[in-house]
């Protein structure tokens, strides 16, 4: 069984559980690249062509075997100004954990350039939730297109556009499952548009 189909198990409502593994299905019948990403787990994927642009996380190509990630904090027209990342700064700590953040869906979209779209679904009610949640926020910058994370909320779905600084600043201050939970219905948007 493969990676994605072990957390589809663990999503706790049955609906958006049964949606996703249909949307899953349709990916996987539809896809026309050759790596089977769930055979391999790519930790980092090279995208010639894709635009820097500020606050996109790079490496130096010319450097392969140089495994720092640099953050780009601007851009020019042929030279850009970048920082290195600190260990630490991409994932999510649970009870004094740092753990790796590995986002459930990524659609590639190409609208002129290549558009990187997050998805992300949430339980609210796990206890990873909020401090997960709050790593995603802390990491989107500007290198996705959409950034969204989804749960089903007292038998609706809702999400939060992490794009949105107001949405954003708010789940990096969540700390607890419910002040997540109380985000998707106050701020969050209903449907899965």
């Amino acid at each position: 069984m493969a990676k994605i189909d072990d957390l589809l198990e663990e999503i706790g409502g049955a609906t958006l559980r049964a949606e996703l593994r249909g949307a899953v299905k349709e990916l996987r019948n539809s896809r026309n690249f050759g790596l089977v990403f769930e055979e391999h787990i790519p930790e980092e994927v090279a995208l010639p062509g894709l635009h820097v642009r500020q606050g996109s996380i790079v490496q130096i190509r010319t450097r392969p075997s140089d495994t720092t990630k640099y953050e780009v904090l601007s851009v020019g027209r042929a030279t850009a100004t970048i920082t290195p990342v600190a260990a630490g700064d991409e994932p999510y700590t649970l009870r004094g954990v740092t753990r790796p953040m590995y986002p459930d869906l990524l659609v590639f979209r190409q609208d002129g350039p290549v558009v990187v779209d997050l998805l992300d679904p949430h339980d609210p009610s796990r206890d990873e939730a909020a401090p997960k949640a709050a790593g995603l926020a802390s990491y989107v910058g500007h290198l996705f297109g959409r950034v969204r994370l989804i749960a089903e909320i007292d038998g609706d779905y809702r999400q939060l556009d992490l794009k949105d600084p107001k949405t954003r600043n708010a789940v990096k201050a969540a700390t607890t499952s419910n002040e997540l939970k109380r985000l998707y219905t106050t701020v969050g948007a209903a449907g899965l548009t």
